[in-house]
């Protein structure tokens, strides 16, 4: 017995030290080899899910961004400023000649071929545009501050510091003493804007600004130095009258700085983007601004106007909408009536999908995918965003004498 045992122990020890025959290895490597390529496949389609909904996710998030910083600027279009100046008699356009000052102004900039280069995309049936619109009013302040008179044969126009609005824009306060900010002054009446001044009939004078005169101390007035003169018959518009800044906000559609994305340009072409720009009455930018950027990767932004066609004040409007598709520009005809804008903007996400193929799409179809590449079958997803937006500084002063 004793013996047996010893024996049956050598053979496991045998056994033991023999190892896994080749057929065991190969079963097991097979095996093995088929957990990981399907743990690698599973978790790799995972992964490129993931990482495609977070682009659309941060498409969608980038665009709802933009809508909101449109609807904010273009609901303010005409605050402190006009929704036509030549509506308003006897001062106008004595201000600034020849120039038509609107609270909203749409044209066509000629980007077309480089947001559609494939051809074909169509948004409601509307190719792909990239409009300009230029919104007027006063963007640098929240309100407009009493005059003292006008000096320097109409020159110049003396602000009021004891205004409660200038106190609470321009006054600073330390130490128990009080003087003026006069970089905040500056920065507001910035050379190169627009001011108004309006006098309390409602009559509206529009100038060029030059420069400002900073008093050593307050309550020495302020002013602002005029490049437009005020003249007869505006000059009695000096006393008594209000004055504010006046900004002319552009928005456009332009081929991006190579600076700001140049790993999405060598990866899907030329990144378009939506840029927020002030600009002077010639449409120049204005000096020491900058431009902004409001969304990339931008391939439709239009935006038609709903005007009021009733020529008659204080009575209930109607309302029709001008469509701005092959016009030059579409709101020189009454802009005073203008009631909304209706703004629609596509962006696509970042890179191609191939699992995401372009398919061509049919007149009248909302657009959904951009074929950025001609040449290849992927394309990239887009998302679409269309809002009515009031413009409440216009339609109530139609309404209201």
């Amino acid at each position: 017995m004793k013996q047996f045992t010893q024996h049956t122990a050598r053979l496991r020890s045998r056994r033991a030290r023999a190892g896994f025959t080749l057929l065991e290895l190969m079963v097991a490597m097979a095996a093995g080899a088929m957990v990981v390529s399907s743990a690698y496949f599973v978790t790799g389609a995972t992964s490129a899910y993931f990482r495609e909904q977070q682009r659309i996710s941060n498409t969608q998030g980038s665009l709802r961004y933009a809508m909101d910083e449109l609807r904010r600027d273009i609901a303010r279009a005409g605050f402190g400023a006009t929704p036509n100046n030549l509506f308003y008699p006897p001062c106008q356009p004595s201000g600034i000649i020849g120039t038509q000052i609107t609270a909203l102004r749409v044209q066509l900039n000629g980007q077309n071929s480089v947001l559609d280069p494939a051809g074909g995309h169509q948004v409601d049936g509307i190719p792909l545009e990239a409009d300009i619109l230029d919104l007027t009013g006063n963007y640098a302040t929240s309100s407009e501050y009493l005059t003292r008179g006008v000096v320097g044969a109409g020159g110049s126009v003396v602000v009021d510091p004891n205004w409660m609005s200038f106190t609470r824009d321009f006054v600073a306060f330390a130490n128990n003493t009080y003087g003026l900010d006069a970089n905040a002054f500056g920065e507001a009446f910035l050379p190169g804007r627009m001011v108004r001044v309006r006098s309390a009939n409602g009559s509206r004078y529009f100038s060029r600004i030059t420069g400002v005169v900073v008093p050593p101390a307050l309550p020495i007035s302020p002013s602002v130095i005029l490049g437009n003169p005020i003249i007869a018959p505006c000059a009695a518009l000096g006393t008594g009258a209000t004055v504010n800044p006046v900004s002319i906000m552009r928005y456009a559609v332009v081929p991006a700085d190579p600076v700001l994305a140049p790993t999405n340009q060598a990866a899907a072409g030329v990144n378009n983007v939506l840029v927020r720009r002030e600009v002077d009455v010639a449409g120049a930018p204005l000096a020491n601004t900058f431009n902004r950027v409001v969304a990339e990767r931008v391939v439709h932004f239009n935006v038609d106007l709903i005007q009021n066609t009733n020529a008659l004040r204080n009575t209930p409007p109607v309302l029709a909408t001008v469509v701005g598709v092959n016009a030059t520009v579409v709101s020189t005809a009454n802009p005073e009536r203008i009631f909304s804008a209706i703004v629609t903007l596509g962006i696509r996400s970042s890179l191609a999908d191939n699992r995401f193929p372009w398919i061509a799409q049919p007149a009248g179809a909302e657009l959904t995918r951009y074929r950025f590449n001609p040449n290849s079958a992927a394309s990239t997803r887009v998302r679409i965003a269309r809002a009515e937006i009031f413009l409440p500084n216009i339609a109530y002063e139609w309404t209201n004498n």
